[in-house]
């Protein structure tokens, strides 16, 4: 017995309330119940970490053991709109994705008429290094 995921929500959310069911911290859940795809998300990996980009086995254990289908799983994840919402997981080189990311589609500005904005190794969601 577990809850389905609900629209729109994220990995870490919906595996949160699966443990609680069970009486489970999350992390107990993943480093003790999927299996050989069990792993330790800790090690600096805390449980909105899940949202990034979780291990192929984590997701293929749970779909064994919930039945929610691999590609729902994936979506809750950011990797898994890749390239839809990101072209790719990797950090930004240089100003290209973050403007890319920012102003695509931009209705309020023209085209060259907001200024470049380098941010070096950006990835959208994830704070900037202070």
């Amino acid at each position: 017995m577990h809850p389905q995921p609900a629209p729109g929500e994220a990995l870490s959310s919906w595996l949160a309330r699966v443990a609680a069911v069970y009486g489970l911290p999350v992390q107990d859940l993943l480093r003790h119940n999927l299996g050989l795809a069990s792993f330790d998300p800790g090690g600096g990996r805390d449980a909105a970490a899940l949202d990034w980009d979780p291990p192929a086995g984590a997701l293929a254990a749970l779909h064994d053991r919930t039945g929610v289908p691999l590609g729902q799983l994936r979506q809750m994840t950011i990797a898994g709109w890749v390239p839809w919402l990101l072209d790719s997981m990797e950090p930004a080189a240089g100003p290209s994705a973050f403007t890319t990311y920012v102003r695509q589609g931009s209705m309020l500005l023209a085209p060259g008429e907001a200024p470049a904005r380098d941010v070096p190794g950006w990835r959208a969601w994830l704070p900037t290094a202070t």
